[in-house]
């Protein structure tokens, strides 16, 4: 029996999911598989997925917050380590696309 496919109404075209991950972190774009991109967690991954979101036009991440080993001290951990990508080589939010308050 086939799988059926069920899509979700699009609210935010510019908005990613992330599925962070100990050993990789997943980056969805869109609804399709292809639109889904797993990267590492090291420092130069996380450059890479500020990257991939700028490149698609991101302007808004959603995380899930139901991860028991995600707590907020981790949470805020991964933020200061992307930011820490994003000033060492000096990109700056604009180049990013992010708006940050």
């Amino acid at each position: 029996m086939a799988k059926k496919k069920v899509a979700m109404d699009i609210i935010n075209p510019h908005c990613a999911g992330i599925d962070i991950g100990s050993r990789s972190h997943f980056v969805a774009v869109g609804q399709e598989l292809e639109d889904v991109k797993e990267f590492g967690v090291y420092a130069d991954d996380l450059t890479d997925i500020c990257l991939h979101l700028k490149e698609h036009e991101v302007t808004s991440v959603a995380i899930p917050t139901d991860y028991v080993f995600l707590d907020e001290k981790r949470k805020l951990g991964l933020v200061k380590r992307i930011r820490k990508q994003i000033d060492k080589f000096a990109l700056t939010n604009e180049d990013l696309g992010f708006v940050t308050n």
